[in-house]
């Protein structure tokens, strides 16, 4: 068994790949590509049994649907994680600089402007990005003004604010960590999610065994 094993995981972790970059780059799960997963991995197994072993069985088809079962929850996991990975507002976050604390501090400015009734032409962002961290993401004037108020006030004043903003931006990272958990959580098993997963399973187990009656 242990080539049905070898081959059923190399299959299964192709399959999880594919899954896994298409999810990611197109921003949708076809649920087609689970059923491929369970191919590969059936496949793997068949060709990992007479490579390595006296040929497909009862007990191949079995890992080859066990290790289909798991390859396709690994890809969806690793959907995710890519998301988390190279999402830009995380990724700036991820350091604490100047130009990030004027960022939050010209967001107040922007408030107060508005309460004054002042049109603020913000300038577009990247669709995946909700936050504003950097200079060329606010109104010129905007900015200008921030940068005076900020080295009028005092050093204690500054400091102050400095940690105030970072618990705001760690406040902030933690809300995007939560709706990508709860995308997870609400899209892990869907009932389309599984019929093709029983597609798949169903397809490992059967070209694992090679439709042998053992």
């Amino acid at each position: 068994m242990v080539g049905a094993l070898v081959g059923s995981v190399v299959g299964g972790a192709i399959g999880a790949a594919i899954w896994a970059a298409v999810g990611f780059y197109t921003g949708y799960e076809v649920g087609w590509i689970a059923w491929g997963v369970g191919a590969l991995a059936g496949l793997g197994a068949a060709l990992g049994s007479n490579v390595m072993g006296s040929g497909p069985s009862t007990g191949s088809g079995i890992i080859a649907a066990v290790v289909a079962l798991a390859a396709v929850a690994v890809g969806k996991v690793t959907v995710l994680e890519l998301h988390v990975q190279n999402d830009p507002d995380l990724a700036m976050a991820s350091e604490f600089t100047d130009e990030i604390l004027l960022s939050y501090v010209a967001l107040q400015v922007a408030e107060h402007w508005e309460d004054e009734g002042v049109y603020i032409d913000w300038p577009e962002i990247p669709e995946n990005q909700w936050y504003r961290w950097r200079e060329d993401q606010f109104p010129a004037g905007l900015w200008e003004e921030t940068e005076m108020w900020w080295d009028e006030q005092t050093r204690e004043h500054q400091n102050d604010a400095r940690e105030g903003f970072r618990q705001q931006i760690e406040t902030d990272v933690r809300e995007i960590e939560d709706i990508y958990g709860d995308l997870g959580s609400e899209n892990f098993l869907t009932i389309f999610d599984a019929i093709w997963i029983l597609l798949a399973v169903g397809s490992a187990f059967g070209l694992g065994q090679g439709g042998s009656d053992e």
